[in-house]
């Protein structure tokens, strides 16, 4: 296969997984809370960079995260304009549960170095060329 194809097959089964995995989660919920676990203070930019979603689209999902109390918002001392957000204690709480489900499916696999190096390998050439 090509890898473009490689890549495809990639994304569509490890949604799958994460389906699984998340519950009653949705994706766009999934992904901010994750990048804000895994950052743990991102711009709007970064956000829509990583995570492909629209601006408008953006600002509607983490308002509803606000609302939740998944995530928090800061504006900037400097200019009232630039906005950060960071998770709270309970959008903390959702995502590694998220990641803890995710553990058990993998259990077995996380044993083998060479499946690890190859994701790592993958993430950090993907990281690049966002």
């Amino acid at each position: 296969m090509k890898l473009a194809e490689k890549i495809l097959e990639l994304q569509v089964l490890t949604d799958n997984l994460c389906n699984q995995a998340k519950g009653k989660m949705n994706g766009v919920k999934m992904k901010i809370l994750f990048l804000l676990w895994q950052y743990k203070i991102a711009t709007p930019r970064l956000l829509i960079s990583k995570t492909g979603i629209v601006k408008s689209n953006l600002a509607l999902a983490c308002k509803k995260l606000i609302d939740e109390g998944c995530i928090i918002s800061e504006k900037s001392l400097k200019n009232q304009r630039h906005i950060k957000y960071s998770l709270t204690d309970k959008g903390e709480m959702q995502i590694k549960e998220v990641v803890e489900n995710l553990s058990k499916i993998f259990r077995a696999d996380e044993q083998t170095t060479e499946v690890n190096y190859g994701f790592s390998v993958a993430t950090s050439f993907l990281n690049k060329k966002v």
